[in-house]
C-alpha cells in the first residue's frame, strides 16, 4: 500500500493516531482485527509521532519506502524515518521490518521494543553492525541485515544477542571477519554470508557451538577456504558454498564435519577432486559438484561415502593458466567405495573415462546421458554394480563384446544412439537385464 495522505491500520483500540509523511498528515484508520501491519511510504520522508501505535495490538510491523521514482542521487535512494523516543511506546512487537530506510540507528527510537524477537533492517544504508542498537533487544531470535553497506564484521559485534538462532548478513560488501566477530552467538543455528566481497573464508566461526547451516552463495571474489575454517563448527548439517571463484579444496578441510548431511559446492571454479577429500563425512547424504571446471577426479575421490545423490553434471574443464578447454579425466577407481542412490554426470562433453573408473561403485542410477560418449570398450564399466545405467543421447555406435561381462547392470538405456540391437547378446549383460534402444 503506497501511502501519501492516508493509510489503513489494523486493530486500533483507541482514537485515530497520526503519522506525518513528508510534511503531510496521514490519518490511521481503525479496521479489522489483524495483528500485522504493512505500510509502504510513497514519499521520501516520514515522522512517526509519539505513541502512534499505542493500543493497536499490532505484533508484526513492516515499514518500507518506495524510492523507485526518486532521483538517482545515492542519498535519495533511501527514505528517511524520524523516530522519537516515544514512537513505539505501548507497542509490544514480536517482529519489526524496516526496508529502504536511511535510519539513524540509536537506542532511543527503538528502545521500547525490548520484547522484539525478529528484526529486519534491509537496504537501510548500514555501514557497520549496529552493536549498541542491538543491545536494546535481549530476546532477539532472528536478525536480517541484508542489502546494506557493511565491509567489516568487528570483534564482539553481536555479543549481546544470546538467544539469536538466525543471522543474515547477505548482500553487503563484507571483506573482513575479525577474530571473535561471532562471540556471544551461542544459540545461532543458521548463518547466511552470501553476496559479499571476501576473498578468503576464514577461521572465524569460534563461539558458534550450535551452528547447523552456513550459506555462502554468489561471492565471486572468494578464492580460498582456510584449512581450519570449519574446525570450530562440528555441528554443521548443511553447508553451501556456490557461485564463487573457488578453484581448489584443501585436503582435510571438511574432515571435522561428521554430522554434515548436505554439501552444496556447485557453480564454482573447482578444477580437481582429490583422493579422500570427502571420506570423513560419514553422515553426508547429498553432495553437489555440478557446474564446476573439474579436469580430474582422482582414484578413491568418493570412497567411504553412502549418498542419496551425487551431482557431477555440466563440467567445463579449463586450464587455469592457459584458459584452454580440457578433456575431463576420470581416473581408475574414482568411485571405489561409494554407495549412492543417484549419480548424475550429465552434459560434460566427452569425458576421458579410464579403465575401471567405476570399479567398486554401487548405485541405483548412473546417469551419463548427453555426455557425447563414443564407443564402449571392454574395461570402462568393470566392477560397476548398478540398477540402471542411463546412456541416452550419446553417439554410441559400437559396444564391444563382453563390455559388461564384469559389471552388474539390471537396466541399460541406450535410446537415441546408433548402436544396433542385434549386437545385444554379445555385450555380456545378464539374461534378465532390461535393455532399451
Amino acid at each position: 500500500l503506497s501511502i501519501t495522505r492516508s493509510c489503513e491500520f489494523s486493530s486500533l483500540n483507541r482514537s485515530d493516531r497520526i503519522i506525518n509523511v513528508d510534511g503531510n498528515t496521514t490519518r490511521v484508520i481503525k479496521i479489522g482485527n489483524s495483528d500485522r501491519f504493512d505500510m509502504m511510504f510513497g514519499t521520501p520522508y516520514a515522522i512517526i509521532d509519539p505513541q502512534a501505535f499505542d493500543g493497536s495490538g499490532v505484533k508484526t510491523l513492516h515499514l518500507s519506502f518506495n524510492t523507485s521514482n526518486h532521483t538517482s542521487n545515492e542519498a535519495s535512494n533511501y527514505g528517511r524515518i524520524l523516530l522519537t523516543p516515544e514512537s513505539f511506546v505501548g507497542l509490544d512487537l514480536d517482529s519489526l521490518s524496516l526496508k529502504g530506510t536511511d535510519l539513524t540507528l540509536n537506542r532511543d527510537g527503538l528502545s521500547p521494543l525490548r520484547s522484539l524477537n525478529h528484526l529486519t533492517l534491509k537496504s537501510c544504508n548500514i555501514v557497520e553492525v549496529p552493536t549498541i542498537l542491538l543491545m536494546s533487544f535481549p530476546k532477539l531470535q532472528s536478525l536480517i541485515l541484508s542489502h546494506n553497506n557493511m565491509t567489516v564484521v568487528h570483534h564482539n559485534g553481536f555479543e549481546s544477542l544470546q538467544h539469536l538462532w538466525y543471522l543474515d548478513l547477505s548482500s553487503n560488501n563484507i571483506t573482513t571477519f575479525e577474530s571473535g566477530c561471532f562471540n556471544g552467538l551461542e544459540e545461532l543455528e543458521r548463518l547466511d554470508l552470501s553476496g559479499n566481497s571476501f576473498i578468503l573464508l576464514p577461521d572465524a566461526f569460534e563461539g558458534l557451538p550450535k551452528l547447523l547451516e552456513l550459506h555462502v552463495r554468489n561471492c565471486p571474489n572468494l578464492k580460498e577456504i582456510d584449512a581450519n575454517a570449519f574446525r570450530a563448527t562440528p555441528t554443521l548439517t548443511a553447508l553451501t558454498i556456490s557461485g564463487t571463484g573457488l578453484r581448489s579444496l584443501q585436503p582435510g578441510v571438511f574432515d571435522g564435519l561428521l554430522r554434515l548431511k548436505w554439501l552444496q559446492l556447485s557453480d564454482n571454479q573447482i578444477n580437481r577432486i582429490r583422493k579422500n577429500l570427502f571420506n570423513k563425512l560419514e553422515s553426508l547424504e547429498y553432495l553437489f559438484l555440478d557446474n564446476n571446471r573439474i579436469m580430474r577426479m582422482e582414484s578413491h575421490a568418493f570412497s567411504r561415502l553412502n549418498l542419496r545423490y551425487l551431482g557431477l553434471s555440466y563440467q567445463s574443464p579449463m586450464d587455469s593458466d592457459t584458459f584452454h578447454v580440457q578433456r575431463q579425466v576420470i581416473e581408475n577407481r574414482t568411485f571405489d567405495g561409494l554407495t549412492v542412490d543417484i549419480i548424475s554426470m550429465v552434459g560434460t562433453f566427452n569425458p576421458n573415462i579410464t579403465p575401471a573408473a567405476f570399479d567398486g561403485l554401487i548405485a541405483g542410477l548412473v546417469d551419463l546421458h548427453c555426455a557425447n560418449l563414443g564407443n564402449i570398450e571392454t574395461d570402462i564399466f568393470i566392477g560397476l554394480n548398478v540398477r540402471k545405467l542411463d546412456l541416452r543421447l550419446n553417439r554410441i555406435s559400437i559396444i564391444v563384446a563382453d563390455a559388461f561381462k564384469e559389471a552388474v547392470v539390471e537396466e541399460l538405456d541406450l535410446s537415441f544412439n546408433s548402436v544396433k540391437i542385434t549386437d545385444y547378446p554379445s555385450w555380456g549383460l545378464s539374461e534378465t537385464a532390461l535393455v532399451t534402444i
